[in-house]
């Protein structure tokens, strides 16, 4: 059974997780979070995403974001 859809409301505020493969701590060392924020701030200006919070763990992230004021979904 798939998730029913979700409206992007205009200016809606998200929360965001996901965890690496397998549980294993793989986002520790300092490049990688170097990689991480890179590849993230270019999402982030691809979609027209606003961060208000992020968090990288060992192993998982979490980031709030907002959708764009003028929904474009």
């Amino acid at each position: 059974m798939s998730r029913p859809f979700r409206d992007d409301a205009p200016d809606a505020v998200f929360h965001v997780t996901a965890r690496v493969n397998w549980r294993v701590f793989h986002l520790e060392p300092r490049f990688c979070a170097d990689i991480f924020h890179g590849l993230l701030a270019g999402c982030l200006q691809r979609f027209d995403v606003d961060l208000l919070s992020d968090v990288l763990m060992s192993n998982h992230f979490h980031l709030v974001v907002r959708s764009p004021a003028e929904a474009r979904f």
